[in-house]
C-alpha cells in the first residue's frame, strides 16, 4: 500500500504522471524486481505486482518489464527503468473498455521505440 499513489491521476497531468515516473525510474534496479503476487481477473486479465506497481511486458525491442499503475476507467501511468522513460494517458472518463488506451499506448511506444506493451491481454476488453 506505501507504493500507492492515490487520487493522483484526478489531480496531476499526464506530462506531470510521465515526468515523475521517468524520474522515478532511474532509482529503480528492475533486475531485482520480485514479483511480490499475481492475479487472474476477469476485468484486466492476467497481472504481476512488485514494488507496489503492476508489471507489463514488453516484446519486441529491448527486454525487461515495464512497470505502473492501471485504473479501471482506461488511465495509464507506466515507465521503464531500461530507457528512463515515462508514459501516461489520463482519460477524462470511464469506459468500460481498453481500446482508446491500447492505441494511445501503442502509438506512444511506437514512437519511443519501446516495443510493444499491451494491456489487460487476457482481460474482457
Amino acid at each position: 500500500r506505501a507504493g500507492l499513489l492515490p487520487g493522483l491521476g484526478a489531480f496531476a497531468t499526464a506530462e506531470g504522471m510521465a515526468r515523475l515516473l521517468a524520474g522515478a525510474a532511474s532509482g529503480l534496479q528492475a533486475p531485482s524486481w520480485h514479483v511480490a503476487a499475481s492475479e487472474v481477473s476477469t476485468l484486466f486479465g492476467e497481472r504481476r505486482w512488485a514494488e507496489g506497481l503492476q508489471l507489463f511486458e514488453r516484446r519486441g525491442v529491448g527486454s525487461g518489464d515495464m512497470v505502473g499503475l492501471q485504473s479501471a476507467g482506461g488511465s495509464l501511468a507506466l515507465c521503464c527503468p531500461h530507457t528512463r522513460t515515462g508514459i501516461a494517458i489520463l482519460l477524462n472518463g470511464v469506459q468500460l473498455g481498453c481500446g482508446p488506451t491500447r492505441e494511445l499506448l501503442g502509438a506512444a511506444c511506437e514512437e519511443l521505440g519501446l516495443g510493444t506493451v499491451d494491456v489487460a491481454e487476457g482481460g474482457l476488453f
